[in-house]
């Protein structure tokens, strides 16, 4: 077979060097998991991951034991409809595929996931007050006794936060922030952070998006329902008209609007249907679509109906969703967790302020916790000595897992609540293929 010198100059256009005279060392000791038409291949020591479909998983076995020049000509006579240039095109876009995901066996890394090391991020529940009374609401927004931080206390915590953490990832929410009566004065006092605003987007208006979008580096709005009808079953009436206003302002700014999907019984259809026309319509380019189906039973939701909710058909649903989204440009970034070995779920990696004054390790371990005008020196060394006790490599069912340093064991408090143990994971069946198809949604993102 002839190589075209276009091939030979492969190495030149990417920062990885391929020698296309010698086999590229992939990870050794891979596992590959079929799924929903896709191969995911893992390196589970490295930790690494690539996802494959089948014309780059015969790719991978054929350069698995033959050189890049070898391996093309096998290939071409393996598929004779194909022609040298498509050949060549195909083994092209998968060298740069394992330049991105990284998977070649020189990338191995002793880095770890070690707590010191990692900033903190912080969760801001400003206030458990809301404008809405929402049917899924996991804290009921609104109905139980109002509870509000006071901002110069709030400021006074995330400077002595940044003093230990440096610039800090910070998400402010609720409840609903924006009913907070100093809610501009809390934004414009964590400038020179990375602000993230958490609204349901109905008291975004004239009056004040331009001072958020000046504050905040992202708005999340939590958008249930896509058609009027369907929205405002979940989130009351009128309120669908201030929500799409809300977008439409922000839009001018530039800043960026993600949308939080969560999928609900009542909604499923809806989101099915309408979805993917109703991101076309909003012709916003620094937009992100947020799609969950993960609903945590607490507060209102413990009242919801989930007779027919399949959870592994709307798993699908999600991936067709994503995989239509992206062909329309709307992606995110994908997975930083390559080559880091995760031990822990990420407890004790967070500082949860509560509108109680509570501060938490995590947004569910509520049961675990300090108080605001304790030492933050003693709460940083608390939460990381809890991290590291709580460690994957504790967990016997895990410790031969080809997944173990990428899910880590689950959540540690589903867990306790689960077990009485943090560290009495039960993977079963389920539970692992919903890891697997976390990461072919990464993928798809």
């Amino acid at each position: 077979m002839y190589v075209p010198g276009t091939f030979l100059n492969i190495p030149k256009i990417m920062s990885k060097e391929f020698d296309v005279n010698s086999r590229i060392k992939f990870p050794h000791d891979t596992v590959c998991k079929d799924i929903d038409g896709y191969h995911i291949v893992i390196a589970p020591e490295y930790p690494n991951w690539i996802v494959l479909d089948d014309q780059e998983y015969a790719i991978f076995r054929i350069l698995s034991e033959n050189t890049i020049i070898d391996g093309l000509k096998k290939y071409y006579a393996a598929f004779p409809g194909n022609t040298e240039d498509d050949c060549i095109f195909a083994f092209t876009e998968f060298l740069k595929k394992i330049e991105d995901c990284q998977f070649y066996e020189d990338t191995v890394s002793e880095e770890e996931e070690v707590v010191e090391s990692i900033k903190k991020k912080v969760h801001i529940t400003l206030t458990n007050n809301c404008n809405m009374r929402c049917s899924h609401c996991f804290v009921s927004a609104g109905i139980v006794e109002k509870q509000e931080l006071k901002v110069d206390e709030i400021l006074a915590v995330i400077e002595k936060i940044q003093k230990i953490n440096g610039s800090t990832d910070i998400v402010v929410s609720g409840g609903e922030p924006l009913v907070h009566p100093d809610i501009i004065q809390l934004l414009e006092g964590l400038r020179g952070h990375n602000v993230s605003l958490f609204t349901n987007g109905t008291l975004l208006n004239e009056d004040n998006y331009k001072i958020i979008a000046g504050c905040c580096q992202e708005v999340q709005i939590s958008f249930e329902g896509v058609t009027q009808e369907a929205y405002e079953r979940i989130r009351g009436r009128g309120n669908y008209a201030k929500v799409l206003h809300a977008i439409e302002l922000l839009k001018t700014t530039g800043i960026k609007i993600t949308l939080a999907v969560t999928i609900l019984p009542s909604t499923v259809e809806d989101i099915r249907n309408n979805l993917v026309s109703f991101v076309e319509s909003l012709a916003y380019e620094n937009l992100e679509i947020r799609l969950n189906d993960d609903i945590e039973m607490t507060g209102n939701a413990l009242t919801l109906d989930f007779t027919g909710f399949d959870k592994c058909e709307v798993d699908k649903l999600m991936l067709s969703l994503v995989g239509q989204l992206q062909d329309r440009g709307i992606s995110k970034a994908p997975s930083n967790g390559r080559n880091v070995k995760f031990r822990n779920c990420g407890i004790g990696t967070n500082i949860v302020i509560d509108a109680n004054g509570k501060i938490y390790p995590c947004n569910k371990f509520s049961s675990y916790y300090r108080r605001l005008d304790e030492d933050i020196s003693l709460i940083f060394k608390d939460f990381n000595e809890l991290n590291r006790t709580t460690s994957t490599d504790f967990m016997g069912k895990c410790k031969k897992c080809e997944l173990r340093y990428i899910c880590a064991g689950g959540c540690r408090v589903d867990n306790m609540n689960k077990h009485g143990d943090m560290l009495g994971v039960d993977c079963t069946s389920q539970f692992k293929e919903n890891q697997y198809r976390k990461l072919l949604l990464d993928y798809l993102e």
